[in-house]
């Protein structure tokens, strides 16, 4: 067993040992402070859901941008056809073509990012389902509820008939 670059060797059995021992320890010390620095440079679900949102809203804009300059280069290619032969028609072939290609590529952004988002909706739809889960076993506990101050009430309500009906009886 090697320390460093070899020319400082461990000779006995006990330095071996403490050898072996001390790049256990410091592979175990490594991992450790490795996994305590990344826990801590993760986001919370919350940090996520505003990143997502924000990343969704600059893909919209962008793409409302990309469909207006399409539209702007087209606008003015129809009507430099119309004026007459221009020498600008050619920058704006271009410039068309470049917008083209910008849309498409954030049109494709926008598709990436919604696929990558995919497991997002599925973990809102377990979530749902939990939910509604939750509120069936409410409303049963609620029915359940109901129908023994029903039964409550019906005791109340035959106990004070009964109480009456003795006052009666006495008088």
């Amino acid at each position: 067993m090697l320390n460093g670059y070899g020319d400082i060797v461990p000779q006995t059995h006990a330095g071996r040992i403490i050898a072996i021992f001390v790049g256990v320890v410091g592979a175990i010390i490594s991992s450790i402070l490795i996994a305590v620095i990344s826990r801590n440079i993760l986001l919370s679900q919350g940090q996520r859901n505003v990143n997502n949102f924000m990343h969704d809203s600059k893909l919209t804009r962008e793409h409302k941008n990309a469909a207006a300059k399409v539209l702007q280069h087209t606008w003015r290619i129809h009507n430099c056809l119309r004026s007459g032969p221009d020498s600008r028609l050619r920058t704006f072939q271009r410039k068309f073509l470049r917008a083209i290609h910008e849309f498409r590529a954030i049109k494709n952004e926008m598709r990436m990012f919604s696929e990558n988002n995919s497991a997002n909706t599925q973990q809102v739809t377990r979530l749902v389902a939990e939910m509604h889960f939750s509120m069936q076993r409410l409303m049963s506990a609620q029915e359940e509820m109901r129908a023994q101050i029903e039964v409550l009430q019906r005791a109340v309500r035959n106990h004070y008939a009964n109480s009456q009906h003795c006052l009666t009886d006495m008088i």
